[in-house]
C-alpha cells in the first residue's frame, strides 16, 4: 500500500521484524476502494508488552488503552493501534468480550471480527488475507456478518448501527439478507446501548449518505433510537401543499441540508411535533399551529436524552423553533431582531434549514433557493451592527444593576439597541444604563 503514511510504515517495519505484523480491518478495507484511509490498525503475533518494549526503543510512545484485550496504541506520532492477534470469550455487556485469549494466527484473529469487508489483513509484501471473502463482498457491495451474523450481534449490538452507517458512507450498497434478517430480529438489543454510542453512529450517520438514513428507517433503528421518530412514519400531512409523508419529507429535508450537524439534526427533528399539532380547518387540509415551538422542546429533550453537548442541543432546538420563520415576507427589523437574538451565523444556518425544508415539501420545489437579496440584506445588517456597537455591553448592565449572567441581560441589551436604531444620537453610557434599568424592571 503505497498510502500507508512514513510513520505507519516504519512501526510496521518494526514490528513485523519481531513477529508477524499486518495492516488490518477499516484501512485495507478503504485502500481496496480507493478511499483515504483515516484510522490506521496494526494485529501482530507480538504480545501486549513485547509491542510496549518494542516501540520504547524506538522512543515511540505507548498508551494502554485497551491491554486486558490486547490492543496498545502507539503515537508515531501518527496514532496506530496494534492488537495482539486473538479468539474472544463470551459478551454479556453486548460491548467487549468477558475474556480474550492471545493466539499465533491472522486468519484466528480475522474471524472473529463483525463483517467481512472488514475481515481482511495485508502483508508487509502485498499479500492480502481474506479467509472470510471479504473482497469479493467489497467489490459487490455486500455487506455480510462474518459466520453466524445472530452471533455477531449479540455480541456487540452497536454492530447493527455500524451496518447502517456503512451504507451510509459508501463502504457498501446492501446488507446480505441473512444479516438484515439477524438485524431486523435482534434490533431491540440496541434499547442497552448507551446513549452515546448510539449518538455518534447517528451523527456519523446523518452527516453521510442520504440511503443510510433510509436503512436506519428501514430496519427500525432510528425509531429505536428517538421513540418519537415512529408517529412520524407513515404520517399523511393532509395538506394540498406537501407531496410526501412527514417522514418522507423529514428525509429529503435531511439530504438537502449542509453537511454540519447542528443543520443535519435540525432537519431531522424540525417537524416532530407534527402529529401531536395537527387540527383540522374544516376544507379538507390540515395544519400544524405550533408545532415549531412545541418542536423546538422535543428536539432538545431528546438530544439531551442522547447526550449531546449543551451548544448542540441549544442550536438544533434554536433551529427547529423558528424554522417557520417567514424569510420571504420578513423585514429589515425583523431579520434584524432575530439575528440579535440567536446570533448573526445562526441566522444564516435558518436560512439553510428553511431551503432544505422548503425544497422537501414537493417534488416541483426542489430547485428552490432563497433570493440572494435575502443574504445580502442579513450581511448589510450584520454590518451596521458590527460598525454601530451598542456603547454599553452585558458587562456594563450586570455591573450597572448587579445582577449575573441570564435572560435579564439580553433583555436589557435588546432593549438598549431598540432605542439606538430609533434614535442613534442616544447611544451614550448613560443614557442606555437608565434604559437597561427600566428594561430589567430596577428603580
Amino acid at each position: 500500500m503505497e498510502a500507508v503514511p512514513g510513520p505507519v510504515r516504519a512501526l510496521w517495519e518494526e514490528l513485523d521484524g519481531r513477529a508477524p505484523t499486518y495492516l488490518v480491518g477499516g484501512c485495507v478495507r478503504d485502500a481496496l476502494l480507493g478511499l483515504p484511509p483515516h484510522d490506521w490498525d496494526l494485529t501482530t503475533a507480538l504480545r501486549p508488552e513485547q509491542v510496549i518494549r518494542a516501540v520504547g526503543a524506538r522512543g515511540w510512545r505507548a498508551l494502554e488503552t485497551g491491554i486486558a484485550f490486547g490492543t496498545v496504541t502507539v503515537l508515531t506520532p501518527l496514532p496506530v493501534e496494534v492488537t495482539t492477534f486473538r479468539s474472544e470469550g463470551a459478551y454479556h455487556d453486548h460491548r467487549r468480550p468477558e475474556s480474550v485469549e492471545f493466539g499465533t494466527s491472522v486468519e484466528e484473529d480475522l474471524r472473529r471480527r463483525d463483517f467481512t469487508i472488514n475481515a481482511l489483513a495485508l502483508n508487509r509484501a502485498g499479500g492480502l488475507c481474506d479467509p472470510c471473502g471479504g473482497r469479493a463482498d467489497l467489490e459487490a457491495g455486500i455487506l455480510r456478518a462474518v459466520g453466524d451474523p445472530l452471533e455477531r450481534f449479540r455480541e456487540d449490538a452497536l454492530r447493527m448501527w455500524r451496518a447502517v452507517r456503512f451504507i451510509a458512507e459508501g463502504k457498501a450498497r446492501t446488507i446480505e439478507d441473512g444479516t438484515r434478517q439477524a438485524l431486523l430480529r435482534l434490533k431491540a438489543q440496541t434499547a442497552l446501548l448507551s446513549r452515546e454510542r448510539v449518538r455518534d453512529e447517528l451523527s456519523r450517520v446523518l452527516l453521510a449518505r442520504p440511503e443510510g438514513l433510509l436503512e436506519a428507517r428501514a430496519t427500525g433503528l432510528l425509531a429505536l433510537a428517538i421513540p418519537e421518530w415512529a408517529a412520524l412514519e407513515g404520517f399523511d400531512q393532509r395538506n394540498h401543499h406537501h407531496d410526501r409523508t412527514v417522514a418522507d419529507h423529514t428525509a429529503a429535508a435531511v439530504a438537502y441540508a449542509p453537511q454540519r450537524l447542528e443543520l443535519r439534526l435540525a432537519a431531522l427533528l424540525h417537524d416532530i411535533a407534527k402529529p401531536q399539532c395537527m387540527v383540522w380547518d374544516g376544507a379538507g387540509d390540515a395544519h400544524y399551529y405550533e408545532h415549531a415551538v412545541v418542536g423546538g422542546q422535543m428536539s432538545a429533550d431528546i438530544l439531551v436524552r442522547l447526550r449531546y453537548p449543551k451548544e448542540t442541543v441549544r442550536a438544533v432546538a434554536e433551529l427547529v423553533h423558528y424554522h417557520m420563520f417567514d424569510f420571504a415576507q420578513a423585514s429589515p427589523r425583523s431579520l434584524r431582531r432575530l439575528g440579535r437574538k440567536i446570533g448573526w451565523p445562526r441566522l444564516r444556518a435558518l436560512c439553510a434549514l428553511h431551503e432544505a425544508d422548503f425544497r422537501a415539501v414537493h417534488r416541483e420545489r426542489a430547485a428552490y433557493r432563497l433570493p440572494v437579496e435575502v443574504g445580502a440584506l442579513i450581511d448589510s445588517l450584520q454590518q451596521e451592527d458590527e460598525t454601530s456597537p451598542l456603547a454599553v455591553d452585558g458587562r456594563d448592565v450586570m455591573a450597572a444593576l448587579g445582577i449575573g449572567p441570564g435572560p435579564r441581560v439580553g433583555r436589557a441589551l435588546r432593549a438598549c439597541r431598540a432605542v439606538v436604531d430609533r434614535q442613534p444620537e442616544r447611544n451614550d453610557r448613560a443614557t442606555l444604563l437608565e434604559v437597561a434599568r427600566r428594561a430589567a424592571g430596577r428603580p
